[in-house]
């Protein structure tokens, strides 16, 4: 199959070891996988956007109360997940678009508008 032709290209195995360091990654000194939860709902009258607050960093908890979700207007936010420095600059980086259009144009970009 594709994923089992490239895997072995890749010097990756399907079945859970690394062929270079010829061990399994729950062994220790494997790099432990971290993840972000960013999760959106929506109903007929609502929008509920979720996500956790942990900066992790390989296997250290950095912080217990990060944002990930960030307001760009009154009527929009934004939620991120990645490389803490990844996310921030990228958020910051959007609501300053949207700020600097609002400036040229005079005009409020519409949510169609803003998720295209």
């Amino acid at each position: 199959s594709w994923g089992r032709r490239n895997a072995g290209e890749a010097g990756c195995r399907t079945d859970g070891t690394d062929q270079a360091a010829g061990r399994r990654d729950s062994q220790q000194g494997a790099p432990a996988a971290t993840m972000d939860v960013v999760i959106g709902l929506t109903g007929k009258d609502y929008v509920m956007v979720v996500a956790d607050m942990t900066a992790a960093r390989s296997i250290f908890t950095l912080k217990h109360d990060e944002e990930k979700i960030m307001m760009i207007d009154d009527r929009k936010v934004l939620a991120c997940g990645g490389e803490q420095s990844s996310r921030v600059n990228f958020s910051e980086y959007i609501k300053r678009n949207f700020a600097l259009n609002e400036l040229r144009t005079g005009l409020e970009l519409s949510t169609h508008a803003s998720a295209h």
